[in-house]
């Protein structure tokens, strides 16, 4: 009889901790909006010069000796130049595809160093054996936040899992931020202008953010999403759930639209236009500037 108690006990116990680890990531990007005054997010987006012409990193990394070294490099100087301004920094996986994983580690040690939030922007789906590996070894990197592609569906089978490997692995959840209406120009003839039950595809997926109690969602902040379309989203939401912008600078994405419509718990991603300006530093300034315009940091959840 004891035992049946104790094993019963013991559930509980791991129960409680589930739950009370659910809100934790949460509340710890609520805790850096908070205390830092912002809600700038920075994407880590480093290119070699032999891959393109513009918005590269600058010469002077050449100096390292692998391609790795070299873009770990320039990621870890704009953290430092830009850190004071930015709660978060984006890492684009697509950008990074030479990292190993102790540099993935390297990385966002780093990020957590400078008390700011680790976001893998892989816009991750796979079944469920595939995606548990995968998030195992990103909950081992330590990154806090992936973003997901809701098109194959499995969205609840993920967020648990993130939970579950997160929670086992660095005592943490990973979030998982499920795009819902993007800014690419494409995105408005998908997730509008498809419907399915009457609905646009992009109001199914939002409903699935909440039904699947995932972190939040990503939505754009470029001309084909209104501010009709970020109301409707954040009404699905309801105001615990975190909105990622990407979109803003050389996308052209509208900030006051984004800022007065998204809610209180958003996060405004900027890539290109801080890291590969003169002076990265000055750029994220001018950036929060423009933020705090419109975002009363005087009236915080």
């Amino acid at each position: 009889m004891k035992k049946g108690r104790d094993t019963d006990n013991l559930r509980l116990e791991i129960w409680r901790r589930y739950v009370n680890c659910m809100s934790k990531l949460t509340n710890h990007v609520k805790d850096r909006i908070i205390s830092k005054k912002s809600i700038l997010c920075i994407g880590l987006d480093p290119v070699l010069p032999n891959i393109r012409d513009k918005y590269v990193i600058p010469e002077k990394y050449l100096k390292y000796s692998s391609e790795s070294d070299i873009m770990l490099n320039f990621c870890l100087d704009i953290i430092d130049f830009t850190s004071d301004y930015a709660v978060a920094y984006k890492v684009n996986l697509n950008y990074v595809f030479d990292f190993t994983k102790n540099y993935h580690k390297k990385l966002v040690d780093y990020i957590h160093k400078h008390d700011c939030i680790a976001i893998l922007d892989l816009k991750f789906n796979d079944i469920e054996d595939t995606a548990y590996v995968a998030i195992h070894h990103i909950a081992e990197c330590n990154y806090d936040i992936i973003t997901f592609n809701p098109l194959l569906g499995n969205l609840c089978n993920i967020v648990k899992i993130c939970k579950d490997v997160g929670i086992k692995i660095r005592n943490v959840e990973v979030g998982v931020l499920s795009l819902v209406l993007t800014s690419n120009p494409d995105a408005v003839k998908y997730q509008k202008y498809v419907k399915m039950s009457e609905k646009p595809l992009y109001v199914l997926f939002t409903e699935e953010v909440k039904r699947c109690d995932a972190l939040g969602c990503v939505v754009g902040a470029t001309g084909h999403v209104t501010s009709e379309d970020i109301k409707t989203i954040r009404n699905i939401i309801g105001d615990d759930k975190i909105i990622l912008f990407p979109g803003i600078g050389v996308q052209g994405g509208d900030i006051e639209k984004v800022v007065k419509n998204g809610g209180k718990l958003i996060l405004i991603n900027v890539g290109r236009d801080i890291i590969y300006s003169e002076n990265p530093r000055e750029k994220a300034r001018q950036y929060l500037e423009m933020l705090r315009k419109y975002y009363n940091f005087n009236e915080l959840f």
